[in-house]
């Protein structure tokens, strides 16, 4: 918050496409493999699902989309199931201010759990980094 960023919440077909840009950049950065790589149908269908909860969330700088995530909401549980941040803006972190985010509408929305997942194969990998 005190850099100035600031978070939207968003399931418009331009945000969708923002963050998959953001995310697909994420997951070839991390050398992911092709199974984390989906269409833009998967993030259309996976917000526009009526069998749980789903948010799509975007950290800004000024105008600029750094991070973003899209979290569920499902039987006590938030999950933040995808997430991915610009390569320039690792150091800032803006994950964190997202976490922050999704715990505040997690208790809003009555959750009692926050599952910010595991991993792959519960490895300490770049994303458990």
């Amino acid at each position: 918050w005190r850099k100035g960023y600031h978070i939207k919440e968003s399931k418009t077909i331009e945000d969708i496409r923002i963050f998959i840009d953001i995310y697909t950049e994420n997951m070839k950065r991390i050398g992911a493999t092709d199974y984390y790589l989906f269409n833009e149908q998967y993030f259309i269908d996976l917000l526009q699902s009526t069998d749980f909860d789903s948010r799509l969330l975007i950290v800004y700088a000024g105008d600029l989309p750094i991070c973003g995530t899209i979290i569920t909401c499902t039987s006590d549980i938030v999950e933040g199931h995808l997430i991915g941040t610009r390569p320039e803006y690792l150091k800032e972190s803006p994950t964190k201010l997202l976490v922050d985010e999704i715990s505040v509408i997690g208790r809003k929305l009555g959750m009692k759990y926050y599952h910010l997942g595991g991993g792959l194969g519960f490895k300490e990998d770049s994303l458990f980094k």
